[in-house]
């Protein structure tokens, strides 16, 4: 999404920011870059490609007319396997807009005005397909006057066939000469002045000019032949103009101040100079230039979607040693060519270097029968991720050919292999899959069985729900409920009537799976064989048919469980108070009052949490607050706990007595909720009871009271309220039970937010407590609230006997970035006793920046008892302090694993070529973190100047060494070939 220029190198700022902001750690890219130091440092992901699902979900959110979005799901389902491209969701979304237009358009031709149903054939074929469709759609919805385009006014409806061609075609040539002059260039955009120079060469010549008699004045005499001449230049640029303006109210070109760049995406770019490289290629023109540079790749595959045969182009690029493009513009491509490209990918399975045998299987999964074949010999690899690659691959391919390596990578050893092989199995989905998972329904790792319900679920064909239905019954739980979950995403219309077959079967294990696959999908056609089943004799068939009711939203079902709170057995009544709570009326809030005095305590239980979830409808009711009141004193402590949390949800005024009576409760969870509940009660007359609470002689009460302080959310006077509550705060804080003070710094830590400068001062007060557990409470909110004016609070922190206080004093300082905070960071660094203080101190003045704290850094880093090495080595790095690399290579070498790993880090952020030779040596440390930054350093701080010794690497002994060199080869010609403008002698 970020473009690199000569100027700007988005993955370097990335990296940067990176550095300095280390809780991000994705970046979501829409197309591949060279980003081999990204990667290094965290992961990059691409743009989600729509599962089936959500390519349904995302139509009904972007088609409004439920008629139209239905017809064009079926019709995108159907073929979506045969169009992957449209599971891009910028892709789909072209071609709804194409389909919707389509639709309109033959709607208005019919009386019923209603939209006709799709040809089988409507789907474009290609992504370059669909890129012509939609402009030739914003072209016909256009319709601008032949005769009416000189002069500039737009009347819709009226274009000759002739004019409009002949319109288009200027459009067109000038839009793909832009793009493939900006393309060349390397940009994605170019001045206005430039643009409007571009269209002049494409407007109209021969306009009539309206001539006029020149007006002749004492200092100037101008002849009729200049005249002419002027404003036929005048003419041709004001037809420059209008090309412009009908580019940029088509959308394809958009314009921000002197800026112009194509619209609705870039790809529109590539795509318009992907035009211009046909035309050359017609013309017998060498374009091979642009088959190894980066920045033309997806120009290069729009180009290979427009060419009848694609034999030529494939040819070229094998010729060209870009295999890997070459396989992406085999589409059009012969049998024949095909085959060859294989042979010549599979010589490069044998390749030592892993990045190069990923990127082989990655090309042969797109050739078909013969690229199946050459990848299913991957699976004999010893390599496990190679394996699973190569099996994720062979999935994606969707080809019954793969089936047969698929079926025997399920005998792998490895687990995590058989488990992709599962993956790639359900993408087939065939009969002959369904066996194949059934068999795997018994695999001897349970992560596989698992995956095996989910694939035959996907696969969904009515043989392979009768094996997850038969797998309701299977004394493996694993399976049973792997089965359970993967019905119950099911689609109803072809799971529910098995699954309510298999309710009605005597094993019970099978009839309790398939109510509760039934119950989880929502099933209508579910609720008469429940309802019956209510009725039955066994206990434990009106239990799961109850708890299964209670899933499915139907006023059948709401009027039934009002009878069933009078069933005999407890567990019934359990289930219906449980889902009555969803009916919302005067009756079942009457029921679920009445439930509220059963003998059983659970069913009591459930009727409370069931009122408390009809917030709208119990809180106009007085008598069931005043019940859920009563059950405050409830034996049960779990009754006791809903009533509470009832009354907190519905902030019923008049439970603030009860509630605070509850403080005492001997249950802690109960306290804990009636805390809480009293905290939403939102009143001034609550802070003042709270208040009172604290001086109770009941510790239990004054916990409470602390802990709802710190729920409240205060209405009316905002700073007001919050001062009385730092106050409150500030009281509990003396208090002697160290649990109230505990409870006290809890609160302290929920509120700080909304007054950080008033909880600070009352957080640094009770800093010193005697208890550990209070002082490391707040010493964890120190820092979310580092500012300049805390810094002499901060500093006095530093000193206090608590190291974890240090510690986080220390951390919070540097987040203020205050150079009033160095001096005092740099005496905790070097003379504190704590190493884990040292360090984080040693951290903190590497996010202030400041080449102060470098000498002092250096001398930590170096002193072999400083146990905060290791921050000292970080803090170093973020500075990027390059007179630190020799004392970070020697802390290469350091015993300590964190001081080795954050040398490393450093080194590649300040890049000293001399740390080139001592990181390869630290690629064969011990510790696989060490050598995986060691490697990420080497990524970042080789350029072309170093080939020659990454080449040398290149026949190491050591894997990593290898592969990483190989990498690193990689990635300095993608970046030089980045630098070069291709096609200097083609306009």
């Amino acid at each position: 999404m970020l473009s690199p220029s000569d100027y700007f190198s988005p993955f370097k700022e990335i990296s940067d920011f990176i550095s300095d902001h280390e809780d991000c750690r994705y970046i979501i890219a829409s197309r591949h870059g060279p980003s081999g130091n990204i990667k290094s440092t965290f992961a990059v992901c691409e743009l989600e490609k729509l599962s089936d699902e959500k390519t349904g979900l995302f139509i009904d959110n972007y088609v409004p007319n439920k008629r139209q979005a239905k017809l064009l799901k079926a019709r995108v389902l159907n073929k979506i396997n045969s169009h992957p491209f449209l599971r891009n969701p910028f892709l789909l979304q072209l071609w709804i807009r194409i389909s919707i237009a389509q639709m309109e358009n033959a709607g208005k031709k019919r009386s019923d005005r209603e939209p006709v149903p799709f040809d089988s054939d409507s789907i474009p074929s290609s992504r370059a397909e669909l890129y012509i469709d939609f402009v030739s759609e914003l072209f016909m919805n256009y319709r601008i006057k032949a005769d009416s385009y000189g002069s500039g006014n737009t009347h819709p409806g009226s274009i000759k066939t002739e004019g409009a061609d002949v319109w288009r075609k200027e459009l067109e040539n000038f839009l793909m000469d832009l793009a493939f002059k900006i393309q060349r260039r390397k940009e994605i955009s170019c001045r206005y002045g430039y643009a409007l120079e571009l269209a002049e060469k494409y407007a109209r010549h021969g306009m009539p000019v309206k001539r006029e008699t020149p007006v002749k004045r004492e200092s100037e005499e101008i002849s009729t032949g200049e005249e002419i001449i002027i404003k036929k230049a005048e003419a041709k640029k004001a037809e420059a103009r209008r090309l412009l303006r009908t580019c940029f109210e088509l959308g394809l070109l958009s314009r921000t101040r002197s800026e112009v760049r194509f619209g609705i995406d870039r790809s529109f770019q590539e795509f318009f100079a992907a035009l211009k490289l046909k035309t050359f290629l017609d013309e017998g023109k060498d374009i091979s230039e642009a088959y190894l540079h980066p920045e033309w790749k997806n120009t290069v595959i729009f180009t290979s979607e427009m060419v009848e045969s694609g034999d030529e182009l494939v040819n070229s690029m094998i010729s060209c040693g870009n295999l890997d493009l070459a396989s992406k513009c085999a589409g059009k491509a012969s049998p024949e060519t095909k085959k060859k490209l294989c042979l010549t990918l599979a010589s490069r399975l044998d390749s030592r270097y892993t990045v190069e045998k990923i990127r082989t299987i990655h090309s042969l999964g797109s050739l078909g029968a013969c690229g199946i074949e050459a990848s299913s010999k991957v699976l004999e690899n010893r390599d496990t991720g190679i394996k699973r690659e190569a099996v994720r691959i062979l999935g994606e391919t969707k080809s019954r050919t793969a089936l047969a390596p698929l079926t025997a990578a399920l005998g792998d050893e490895d687990y995590s292999v058989r488990i992709e092989a599962v993956k790639a199995l359900s993408l087939i989905g065939s009969e002959k899959v369904v066996e194949v998972l059934t068999d795997a329904l018994g695999d001897r790792n349970r992560a596989v069985r698992l995956e095996a319900t989910d694939a035959l679920v996907k696969i969904g064909s009515k043989k392979a729900l009768e094996v997850l239905v038969l797998a309701l019954g299977s004394k493996d739980d694993f399976v049973r409920f792997g089965a359970i979950g993967a019905l119950s995403r099911a689609n109803p219309r072809e799971a529910a009537d098995p699954l309510i077959k298999a309710f009605q079967e005597e094993n019970k294990l099978v009839r309790l799976g398939a109510a509760e696959a039934l119950g989880q999908m929502g099933s209508e056609r579910a609720v008469e064989p429940f309802l019956v089943a209510l009725q039955d004799e066994d206990e434990f068939v009106r239990w799961i048919a109850a708890k299964a009711l209670g899933k499915i939203k139907s006023d059948r079902v709401s009027e039934r469980f009002t009878d069933i709170l009078e069933d005999k057995s407890h567990y019934v009544r359990r289930e219906a108070a449980k889902a009555i709570g969803t009916a919302c009326s005067d009756k079942a809030l009457e029921h679920l009052i009445s439930a509220l005095s059963d003998e059983d305590e659970f069913v009591r239980k459930a009727a409370a949490e069931a009122l408390g979830e009809i917030v709208p409808e119990i809180a106009d009711s007085g008598t069931a607050a005043d019940a859920l009141v009563r059950m405050l004193n409830d034996k049960s402590h779990f009754v006791r706990l809903e009533a509470a949390k009832a009354l907190g949800m519905i902030r019923f005024r008049e439970a603030i007595y009860p509630l605070l009576f509850v403080l005492g409760d001997e249950n802690r969870f109960v306290r804990k909720e009636a805390a809480k509940a009293i905290g939403q009660l939102e009143s001034e007359r609550v802070l003042e009871l709270l208040s009172q609470a604290l001086m109770s002689e009941n510790q239990f009460v004054r916990q409470g009271a602390a802990r709802a302080l710190g729920q409240m959310n205060p209405d009316g006077n905002r700073n007001q309220m919050s001062d009385k509550v730092f106050d409150s705060l500030d009281s509990a804080f003396e208090d002697k039970d160290k649990l109230v003070r505990r409870e006290a710094a809890r609160s302290l830590e929920n509120i700080s937010k909304n007054m950080p400068e008033r909880a600070f001062k009352s957080l640094i007060n009770a800093l010193d407590d005697e208890d550990d557990e209070v002082r490391r409470l707040l010493a964890g909110i120190l820092t979310c609230l580092g500012s300049e004016k805390a810094v002499p609070r901060l500093v006095s922190a530093l000193k206090s006997h608590d190291p974890v206080v240090r510690r986080f004093a220390a951390e919070a300082l540097g987040q203020t970035g205050s150079e009033k905070a160095i001096e005092p960071l740099i005496d905790t660094m070097l003379s504190d006793t704590i190493g884990f203080v040292k360090g984080e101190a040693a951290r903190a003045l590497g996010k202030i920046h400041s080449g102060k704290a470098v000498e002092p850094l250096v001398s930590a880093l170096l002193d072999e008892n400083n146990e905060g090495k290791w921050g000292a080595a970080e803090a170093l790095g973020r500075i990027k302090a390059e007179s630190a690399a020799a004392p970070l290579i020697l802390a290469l070498e350091d015993k300590d694993d964190f001081t080795r790993l954050a040398a490393a880090k450093a080194l590649g952020r300040i890049k000293p070529k001399k740390a080139i030779e001592p990181l390869i040596n630290t690629l064969y440390d011990q510790n696989r973190f060490v050598k995986a930054e060691a490697a990420g350093a080497l990524m970042k701080i080789c350029t072309k100047e170093d080939k020659e010794q990454m080449q040398n690497l290149l026949d190491s002994e050591n894997e990593l060494a290898a592969n990483l060199a190989f990498e690193i080869l990689e990635e300095i010609e993608m970046e030089e070939l980045s630098k070069t403008r291709v096609f200097p002698d083609l306009q």
